[in-house]
């Protein structure tokens, strides 16, 4: 018995096995090195990719970005759940004299995380971790400074809830370590626990219609204050009692610390 395929049936194969078969299948884990290459996976230390905005192309959703080694990865835009995770064996993370060198515009549940980094401004890039939306960001043991305007700036988008955390992390001569500008501060919570704002031209932690909550953090060299309200009955900062706002022009301006007991 003979079969016969006809050239149409083998085309169709052929275009089925393109479309369902990607060149690069989105992992959990890639890797990001000095000696890396942008090419392939990213799926070994081996064959590690040498850019976040290549790596994150080849990252799955709520998956992890690990960095191996230190050097400048390159600035990089966030659109989904992502977790920047450096391995703590000295600075990595990204240097830019323009634009942000972390933008974050992912979806109203979204959770990113990024851990052991240091951003560098080179005192001429506006910001260091840009937040336009999510529904969780985590910035912990992080070092971000010389940005012009702010260190981090975190704003939730219309109608949506930002919870986010900033810990153990250092902002050093940015304009303004923390800028918060939110919606309601029914809709925008930031909390900073055992970090430091030091030496910032304009002020340690501006909130605009969000709730900040300090805990254990220093404010000190700030030009202006150390916390600053603007005139907007959307805003509070609670305190646990337990931070240090010492040196600056003024301890805060445009409203007052309110104590939150530790349960």
């Amino acid at each position: 018995m003979t079969t016969k395929f006809s050239l149409l049936g083998v085309a169709v194969l052929f275009s089925l096995c393109l479309t369902t078969v990607p060149a690069h299948a989105a992992v959990d884990h890639t890797y990001v090195s000095g000696t890396g290459s942008d090419s392939g996976g990213c799926t070994s230390p081996a064959n590690a990719c040498r850019h976040f905005a290549y790596a994150i192309g080849q990252t799955s959703a709520h998956g992890d970005i690990i960095v191996i080694d230190p050097a400048d990865y390159g600035p990089v835009t966030i659109t989904e759940s992502i977790n920047i995770v450096a391995q703590g064996k000295g600075p990595a993370g990204v240097t830019v004299g323009t634009g942000n060198a972390i933008t974050i515009s992912a979806g109203a549940t979204d959770v990113v995380s990024l851990s052991g980094l240091t951003l560098n401004g080179d005192e001429t890039a506006p910001y260091g971790v840009m937040v336009h939306s999510a529904g969780t960001v985590s910035i912990s043991d992080c070092v971000i400074q010389n940005f012009q305007s702010a260190g981090i700036y975190l704003s939730s988008a219309a109608g949506t809830t930002l919870n986010a955390t900033i810990l153990n992390s250092v902002m050093n001569n940015d304009g303004t370590a923390v800028q918060v500008s939110g919606a309601g501060m029914t809709k925008t919570f930031v909390t900073v626990r055992n970090s430091v704002a030091t030496n910032n031209a304009v002020t340690g932690f501006y909130v605009r219609g969000a709730t900040l909550t300090l805990a254990g953090t220093m404010a000190t060299g700030s030009f202006n204050a150390a916390v600053f309200l603007p005139a907007d009955s959307n805003s509070q900062v609670l305190s646990y009692g337990d931070n240090e706002l010492n040196g600056n022009a003024t301890p805060i301006t445009g409203g007052s610390l309110m104590p939150v007991a530790k349960e």
